[in-house]
């Protein structure tokens, strides 16, 4: 539960549901973090098991006995790191309902040599056709993750990003010239930004290849935080 994606995704679930229906509960296969402080509830229970990374038979055992210990109903499992985990896990509790949802980068890391990606892509699809339920984010990875997993691309539920916003519109009136006038951009300037962790796994360096080859004098803006800003 570090600072992330995911992890805001799964904070927004923590504070939304519907406390009349849902009692809702958080495993962190490794560890709490900084994105707990974003779980306003005070009633989530976070859980930690301390699992090392990776596949690992120990992680069944525990995730199996923290579902039953939890009187568990329904898990939503996060990505291909707590897939099969979480799939098998599940399997030794009678009538327990698993979702699994996908964030973008599908089976993890491809750095991982194409046969390993591949293997991973098999267990993936015989996985999720066992599933209850898949979700995403976008359109796109229902897209990929239905060539990957052979599911239909309808049977995917898309559920975009949603955000709060804090203020009202008449209060962005003059905003986005106060903008560029603080950072120096001319008004007539293409501004393209994009916010995220600033960290090369986020390919920023695409984002402004791609901005000087469809608008000559093109500005970029990139807005996030992180340690390995140096490595961009």
């Amino acid at each position: 539960m570090d600072t992330g994606g995911t992890e805001r995704c799964l904070a927004n679930i923590a504070n939304g549901l519907s406390r009349d229906r849902f009692r809702v509960s958080i495993l962190c296969l490794d560890r709490a973090g900084a994105a707990c402080d974003w779980i306003e509830k005070e009633d989530v229970q976070v859980v930690e098991l301390h699992l090392q990374h990776g596949n690992r038979l120990k992680a069944l055992s525990k995730i199996s006995s923290a579902l039953v210990s939890l009187k568990t109903n329904v898990v939503h499992s996060h990505n291909w790191g707590t897939l099969l985990e979480t799939y098998f896990a599940a399997r030794k509790i009678k009538e327990l309902v698993q979702v699994h949802g996908e964030r973008g980068t599908i089976l993890g890391t491809n750095l991982c040599g194409p046969f390993k990606y591949r293997m991973r892509g098999l267990a993936m699809r015989w996985a999720c056709r066992r599933i209850s339920a898949l979700t995403t984010n976008s359109r796109r990875v229902a897209s990929a993750m239905s060539k990957i997993v052979g599911v239909a691309e309808e049977c995917i539920r898309v559920i975009p990003n949603g955000l709060d916003v804090p203020f009202a519109k008449e209060e962005l009136v003059g905003f986005r010239e106060s903008i560029r006038c603080k950072l120096g951009i001319n008004d007539d300037a293409c501004l393209i930004g994009s916010v995220g962790r600033l960290e090369p796994v986020k390919n920023f360096e695409l984002l402004l290849t791609g901005l000087a080859r469809v608008h000559a004098g093109g500005v970029g803006v990139a807005i996030g935080t992180a340690d390995a800003r140096d490595g961009l």
